[in-house]
């Protein structure tokens, strides 16, 4: 299977990725994670680039993700998946909708060809979004993470974080953007990550 979480900055979506992963290695499956953007050699190049400064048009920024995405998905998640493993992966299209998209306008529907053009329309077999309030989320960014770890969508203000919030919300309810199941991330990890496998057994 291929699995992505998704979640606005400090909702710890990599945290139960990467627990997902370990989960799923004690009961003798092979797993890997990896992650949006990035994953892949050229892809960790782009994200570097993305992520040091912001880019200020939204398709510029998106055209980059995508070229990295494509070489993820070529270089990493296919070739995983044909030796069966299951891949975890931290973001993927979603995030993009959700801030290049509902956060900087750029058209979704237009988003979506340009990803079926790139990828053949790859998407995950499920994709948990971990939902927190925006408050908890700036707290646990401004706890956990030092300065020189933040990059700009880390800094941005509470307005910012409940409108990529709202974006996954939407795309939750929706049935056009795949199998997407929203997850409590409030409580403790423990909890939020039993939560998960709870879901991932009931599909």
């Amino acid at each position: 299977m291929f699995i992505t979480f998704e979640g606005c900055e400090g909702s710890g979506k990599t945290t139960q990725a990467k627990m997902l992963v370990e989960s799923l290695k004690s009961k003798g499956i092979d797993a890997i994670f990896t992650r949006e953007p990035g994953g892949s050699a050229l892809a960790e190049e782009i994200r570097t680039l993305v992520l040091r400064q912001e880019i200020e048009d939204p398709m510029t920024e998106f055209l980059l993700i995508t070229a990295a995405r494509r070489d993820h998905v070529e270089k990493t998640i296919k070739p995983a998946l044909a030796l069966g493993k299951y891949v975890i992966c931290d973001r993927f299209l979603h995030s993009s909708l959700a801030y290049q998209g509902y956060a900087k306008g750029l058209n979704l529907d237009l988003m979506s060809q340009i990803h079926k053009l790139s990828v053949g329309g790859f998407m995950p077999d499920v994709t948990f979004i971990i939902d927190v309030e925006p408050d908890i989320a700036i707290a646990r960014i401004n706890k956990h993470r030092a300065e020189s770890d933040m990059n700009y969508y880390d800094k941005k203000g509470q307005n910012f974080h409940q409108t990529i919030r709202n974006a996954f919300a939407d795309m939750a309810s929706s049935l056009k953007y795949g199998q997407v199941v929203k997850i409590d991330g409030e409580g403790d990890k423990e909890a939020t990550a039993e939560s998960v496998l709870n879901a991932l057994r009931n599909l």
